[in-house]
């Protein structure tokens, strides 16, 4: 997750703005959810971009991002160590700005042996023109564009999973993101209370087999 911070927000125009934070967000919950390493970066904290958005530390209270001075965070070898470090050769790209945060590490990545996915929701630029052709530029070098909601829906990729289903990320998203937040909130605790009945449910039938087996 690059620059996630409010002055390079401010300058974004191609999306809503709070839609690139919810994006994030529930990006970064999914990330908590299905154990899933994550890389934070900064750039000009001080100087410049200001921190972090609180809503995405909160969700990594012990995780201090990375600080840069330079654009390509692919320059910066902090970043490309704690990449190294995850074990793996999938990435999820989010940030901001698209032509030059994200572009630029993403088509690096590539380069060096990496299978990169830029979230799209995720990202924002200066303009409509800038992102897409950030967009199509990172696609040509081999990126794969996707959407925060996908990530989420394929790692999940069953209901019946229900380590990940009891918690409120994976039902709740789709109908906030489709119905709105309002009628979202409606129908939160109703999915909440029947996920957890399920899961009551299954614990109850494992535990009367392991009663059973025993007698």
């Amino acid at each position: 997750m690059i620059d996630l911070q409010p002055q390079m927000l401010f300058g974004t125009s191609n999306f809503d703005r709070q839609g690139i934070i919810n994006a994030n967000v529930a990006l970064s919950k999914a990330a908590r959810v299905f154990d899933l390493p994550v890389v934070l970066t900064t750039v000009e904290t001080k100087s410049f971009s200001g921190h972090m958005w609180p809503q995405v530390q909160a969700i990594f209270p012990d995780q201090k991002p990375i600080e840069r001075s330079s654009m390509n965070s692919w320059d910066d070898k902090n970043f490309v160590s704690a990449i190294e470090k995850t074990g793996r050769k999938k990435i999820v790209m989010t940030g901001l700005w698209t032509e030059t945060c994200v572009a630029l590490p993403t088509i690096q990545a590539i380069h060096d042996g990496y299978e990169v996915y830029v979230a799209e929701d995720c990202c924002g630029d200066v303009s409509q023109l800038a992102h897409d052709n950030a967009m199509r530029r990172m696609t040509q070098a081999g990126a794969t564009p996707v959407m925060a909601l996908s990530v989420m829906l394929e790692l999940q990729r069953d209901w019946a999973f229900l380590r990940t289903t009891s918690l409120p990320i994976a039902p709740v998203l789709p109908v906030t993101r489709i119905m709105g937040s309002s009628e979202g909130q409606i129908y939160r605790p109703r999915l909440r209370n029947e996920l957890q009945q399920r899961i009551r449910a299954e614990q109850w039938q494992g535990f009367s087999k392991l009663i059973g087996s025993r007698s």
